[in-house]
């Protein structure tokens, strides 16, 4: 099996900023190493997970062995948001600042949710507006990058990225 990072995932920056999909396995937590060894190996340091805490199988502990084998810092941060809600206006400050933290420090984040689209394209779109697009051109951006499905999801998520001020 080659070692590209998750199927549905892309370069919000190339080469210093991803976002996308759960990165473990959906349906067979034997592939969960491989998938996060691609993203390790892509240079991944910072994994941003919006997801629940009961909505997956976790994968931080494999997370764990797999940057001991690669002697890599990895953190790992959970910032829940509910499946097609959006955050906090402090939830997705602290979010945020994560992402201009971890891009200070020269490491790379990798933001995702469950599918990549919905939760994950709401803070994409935020981050882009945050960086200098107006919200129209932030939407835009993600819905182009997120080549797989329209995102953010949601009228609400949407609405969210247009809105967003910091």
């Amino acid at each position: 099996m080659s070692k590209l990072p998750p199927y549905n995932s892309y370069w919000v920056i190339p080469q210093k900023f991803m976002a996308g999909e759960y990165p473990g396995h959906r349906y067979n937590e034997d592939l969960t190493p491989l998938r996060l060894d691609a993203l390790i190996e892509a240079g991944i340091r910072t994994y941003i997970d919006l997801t629940e805490s009961n909505e997956r199988i976790p994968y931080e502990p494999v997370l764990k062995e797999r940057a001991g084998y690669y002697a890599a810092e990895i953190q790992y941060h959970r910032f829940s948001i509910d499946d097609f809600g959006t955050p906090t206006q402090k939830n997705m400050r602290a979010i945020l600042d994560t992402i201009h933290n971890t891009l200070a420090q020269g490491n790379a984040p990798y933001v995702h949710c469950w599918a990549g689209m919905g939760r994950t394209g709401t803070v994409v779109g935020c981050y882009l507006v945050e960086t200098g697009m107006s919200g129209t051109e932030a939407l835009k951006k993600v819905d182009k990058l997120c080549y797989y499905a329209p995102s953010p999801q949601t009228k609400r998520q949407k609405d969210f990225v247009q809105n967003w001020n910091g």
